[in-house]
């Protein structure tokens, strides 16, 4: 997975719950996935998008990802709901068979 800086994953979170925002807990009642130690922040920092950039860049990828999904699990209830301008249903990954999967892992995870 993609990550804004270089280094050390130092905990996992393995049962976060809530939304995606972060929302600062600590521990498995928390949101958050992963706690990483950078390594060269100084070098990472300017690669970073800041505001309008991160924005418009976030809703090209879910666009993206949002259009691969109504083509590799399409049709059925999701695809004609996704086609009327509906949101990613929780769960549509499990829909991918394993070489879908294998793509999306190529194209939107970087592996």
């Amino acid at each position: 997975m993609r990550s804004p800086v270089t280094g050390t994953v130092t905990a996992v979170n393995e049962a976060p719950t809530g939304g995606t925002a972060w929302n600062g807990l600590d521990g498995p009642s928390g949101s958050w996935l992963y706690r990483v130690a950078p390594q060269r922040i100084g070098r990472d920092l300017p690669s970073w998008m800041i505001a309008d950039e991160a924005r418009e860049w976030t809703r090209q990828q879910y666009g993206k990802v949002r259009d691969y999904l109504l083509t590799a699990v399409g049709g059925g209830e999701v695809g004609v709901t996704m086609t009327d301008g509906g949101e990613i249903a929780v769960g549509i990954l499990d829909g991918l068979d394993a070489g879908e999967w294998g793509n999306f892992e190529r194209q939107f995870l970087d592996i």
